[in-house]
């Protein structure tokens, strides 16, 4: 178990089984020994299991905790499964929850749970057998799956949807979303269609850099060299190949921190060239470096009541906190429209809440107000907060016209 700091972010790592049930020259039909070959040189010794002789795969979780929300990113194979494709696999009795308390964490503390997509080896865990019935493992938690992989599987007679999805969304803690979905101030899904077609990363940011937590984008690190090799289980072979091209092109030039799930060997640093550098989790931390970035957000309020601009101020608030500070931001907006607007009027809103938006838009908050919604509740400008600007074409528009211009969307 290794855990990773990046800013006021942790990542552990919990492997659930440490090995492949499949070899690489069966898992990536179109690679050769010979090819593999020629990388030894950077696989060797930290990608290879000198056990299978082999290049090396795991199985397991990330854990993420923000300073908003504990995170499982990818829930494994889990227990008493019938999975007749692996022995592995089937019937497991392993050790995954003791392995999870053991990193300080159980199943009533996960905020939320991130499937990047929904194959047998990702969602295991999602659910555990209770009285003969299979009932969700993280009673509090929000189960993350994108729209377009859900929809997908839904009509599937596959026997890990039956047994480690179906149940989650009987209970109303599946959360279906698009695939570029905001989960809080650090964590985001980025679509990454081809292995499945609803296949997502999980991008994480920070202060201290940003990671990629790819799921199955690659099963072999050796994919990171060799691109156009798609695994015997991609849906689509092609546009997997083509994602996976793209991905390595984006971030070549970038120092990202790239996780393989479930290979789980390491986190992959890729550097400032064309070929990517590979570490071990031993000397990861020593090749982090603070990355000043400048960051576009815009926070979007439509709900009433003070407790909720309460809990958006803060978390504006700590934002720019998290970001290092407001010579990191390089634009931040807060859009308001709705009933939520009739709380910013002067004269009722709370004047520890007036302070703390006085505060944030000396550090360049700036704060849109729906003129549409003006107009409805006949709200003046006079009556808002200095230093409000009305939205003429009403605050959805605004909210579109951003993420145009590149800002990243939040609405808490």
């Amino acid at each position: 178990m290794s855990t990773l700091e990046l800013g006021d972010v942790t990542v552990t790592r919990v492997i659930e089984i440490d090995r492949s049930s499949f070899p690489t020259a069966s898992m990536l039909p179109d690679s050769t020994p010979d090819a593999i070959a020629r990388h030894h040189h950077w696989l060797r010794p930290h990608f290879w299991d000198d056990r299978t002789g082999d290049l090396a795969s795991r199985v397991g979780t990330y854990i993420v905790k923000t300073p908003r929300h504990t995170v499982l990113i990818d829930t494994g194979v889990g227990n008493d499964k019938p999975r007749d494709g692996s022995p592995v696999w089937h019937m497991r009795q392993g050790s995954y929850l003791d392995d999870l308390r053991a990193a300080g964490v159980t199943p009533g503390q996960v905020d939320v749970v991130l499937c990047t997509h929904l194959h047998v080896d990702h969602v295991g865990w999602n659910t555990r057998l209770v009285d003969a019935r299979w009932v969700p493992t993280f009673p509090n938690a929000r189960y993350v799956f994108a729209g377009e992989e859900w929809e997908f599987w839904r009509h599937e007679k596959d026997e890990c949807i039956a047994d480690s999805v179906v149940p989650v969304v009987e209970t109303g803690q599946a959360v279906l979303v698009d695939a570029d979905y905001v989960v809080d101030e650090w964590l985001r899904l980025e679509p990454t269609p081809g292995h499945t077609p609803g296949h997502v990363a999980v991008r994480l940011g920070t202060s201290a850099g940003e990671a990629v937590f790819s799921g199955d984008l690659m099963h072999r690190t050796v994919q990171v060299a060799e691109p156009q090799w798609s695994s015997r289980f991609c849906y689509d072979p092609a546009k997997a190949r083509d994602t996976r091209r793209a991905f390595v092109e984006r971030h070549a030039d970038e120092r990202v921190l790239r996780e393989r799930r479930p290979a789980m060997r390491a986190l992959i640093a890729l550097a400032a060239a064309a070929l990517v550098a590979l570490l071990p989790p031993s000397v990861q931390a020593s090749h982090l470096k603070e990355q000043p970035k400048k960051h576009k957000v815009v926070y979007h309020l439509d709900e009433a009541g003070l407790d909720k601009v309460k809990f958006v101020l803060g978390n504006i608030e700590n934002h720019i906190r998290g970001v290092g500070g407001p010579e990191h931001v390089e634009a931040i907006e807060l859009v308001v429209h709705g009933p939520a607007l009739r709380n910013f009027v002067t004269a009722r809103l709370d004047p520890a809440l007036r302070a703390a938006l006085d505060r944030l838009q000396s550090q360049g908050l700036a704060f849109g107000a729906c003129g549409n919604t003006m107009k409805a509740f006949n709200i003046t400008l006079a009556e808002l907060p200095q230093g409000a600007r009305p939205l003429p074409q009403g605050g959805v528009v605004r909210v579109m016209e951003l993420q145009e211009q590149g800002f990243v969307y939040i609405r808490p």
